[in-house]
């Protein structure tokens, strides 16, 4: 078993011919469409579409926006993970509805629970601020608002 752990996967190839495939095809299509000098913008358009660039193009912004969401998702999990797991040990009786990172700070970031006592309960905030260096939170209350002076996003 620890051999095939070592063993570099022969899949990771895939996305590479798929890259070369899609960029040659693309490239292809663009010389087709602008190689003629008397065709319409229009013209040009229909030539994308008849040779699969315009379906291609969107599959690939497509492609980037999830990966750029998969990305992010797991960039800040350790995050989201020890923070819902430090409030659930100490608030037991409190329902998480959700926790995300609200704001950055230059000791790291500031994540934020919204949570109920109940199912049917109004919802209050929980602030936490996570130490990059040594992992530390540290509460910094809770409030049934957001507060204006927390910084939302990176900075």
């Amino acid at each position: 078993m620890e051999h095939a752990e070592q063993t570099p996967s022969r899949n990771r190839l895939i996305p590479l011919w798929g890259i070369l495939l899609f960029g040659g095809s693309l490239i292809a299509g663009v010389t087709a469409a602008f190689s003629a000098t008397d065709m319409t913008w229009s013209d040009r358009l229909y030539v994308f579409l008849i040779a699969g660039d315009i379906p291609m193009m969107v599959f690939a912004v497509l492609g980037l926006i999830v990966a750029a969401a998969w990305y992010y998702q797991k960039r800040q999990p350790g995050y989201i993970k020890s923070v819902r797991q430090h409030f659930a040990e100490a608030y037991p009786e409190r329902i998480i509805r959700w926790v995300r990172v609200r704001g950055a700070t230059p000791q790291g970031p500031i994540v934020a629970v919204l949570f109920g006592s109940t199912i049917s309960s109004t919802p209050a905030y929980q602030y936490f601020q996570v130490d990059s260096e040594s992992g530390r939170i540290t509460d910094l209350g809770s409030s049934p608002l957001i507060p204006e002076s927390l910084p939302i996003g990176p900075e």
